[in-house]
């Protein structure tokens, strides 16, 4: 009976600690600053940890992740180059300052890059022009796409994320994520640490450090795609697809975390319960197996064995 207690036991720790099991089991919750986050694999199948996934939450410059995505889709010419208007000043007011300059022909290139990478509401509106759409116009098919992708609580009011009703849930920001990071040229720009814009004429230069900061850790992590967001009802969010050993790939969201560089350490502190998990579960697999004996063993113990029969035989025996 002890034998079957010990065995019961061991068992539950592994289905507790198995990455599988960890919805099921309710795990301890990591220290996350965030108010909600979700981890899962990419295609979305396998949940590894999560925090309130289905709850409403406001996204910010996430958003621009699906305009992004509706713009290119529309068929925008990288080559091609934008003048950014007085138009898109207005409707950028209230948002973050920009480096870029009116009535200077700026390469799409140059465009998504300042998008995307330092998160620049007028870039976003510049392009959408690029493709015939107007502000109103890139919302609405921003709101399309999202319907078309099954995602009923994304909403857009804006196409940049200035404005705080701009709203999804981490789970589904995790598939719009999913969506751009299948879309090669959007994924390419995502996965750029540094890019200069050179303005024409003038040769001023504009260097954009990517603002998901994960880019910068190649070593410890691979990232394939992901943006950054942050306004006051928003908080600082992330959503990022990183490429992980054991895992694959897998995806991180976090809202509401409270500091620029706290949500990205909210990032590494799910990374390492994926990875005690992932340990947990290796001890408690290799407790419930038993030790193999190797032939070697066999074969160093049988002389013994037979020199002590030997000595035990008698003249009757034989």
């Amino acid at each position: 009976m002890k034998v079957i207690s010990i065995l019961s036991c061991i068992l539950g720790l592994l289905l507790f600690v198995h990455p599988a099991n960890a919805r099921k089991a309710k795990p301890r919750r990591p220290a996350v600053d965030g108010k909600i986050w979700y981890v899962a694999s990419a295609d979305g199948k396998r949940v590894l940890l999560e925090k309130d996934k289905d709850k409403t939450w406001s996204i910010a410059s996430l958003s621009k992740m699906m305009a992004l995505l509706v713009i290119v889709e529309q068929g925008l010419n990288l080559n091609d180059k934008t003048v950014l208007t007085d138009s898109d000043w207005a409707l950028a007011a209230g948002g973050s300052r920009t480096r870029l300059k009116r009535k200077i022909p700026y390469p799409n290139r140059d465009l998504i890059h300042a998008a995307l990478l330092g998160s620049d509401n007028r870039a976003v509106l510049g392009l959408g022009r690029a493709v015939g759409l107007n502000a109103q116009a890139l919302t609405a098919k921003m709101n399309a796409r999202a319907r078309a992708m099954g995602l009923k609580i994304t909403t857009f009011m804006d196409p940049t994320g200035i404005a705080h009703e701009n709203v999804s849930t981490a789970w589904e920001v995790s598939r719009i994520l999913k969506a751009v990071s299948e879309n090669k040229t959007i994924a390419d720009v995502m996965q750029t640490v540094t890019y200069t814009v050179v303005e024409k004429p003038s040769n001023r230069q504009i260097v954009y450090n990517n603002t998901n900061i994960l880019t910068r850790e190649s070593r410890r992590t691979k990232v394939l795609a992901g943006k950054t967001g942050f306004n006051s009802a928003a908080g600082y969010c992330v959503a990022t697809l990183l490429d992980l050993p054991v895992y694959g790939q897998v995806i991180f969201v976090v809202l509401g975390s409270s500091g620029m560089y706290q949500r990205f350490a909210d990032v590494k502190t799910l990374m390492a319960e994926l990875e005690r998990i992932r340990a947990a579960a290796a001890r408690a697999q290799q407790a419930m197996t038993p030790p193999k004996t190797t032939p070697e063993s066999r074969r160093r113990v049988e002389p013994v064995q037979m020199r002590s029969e030997k000595r035990s035989q008698t003249p009757a025996s034989k």
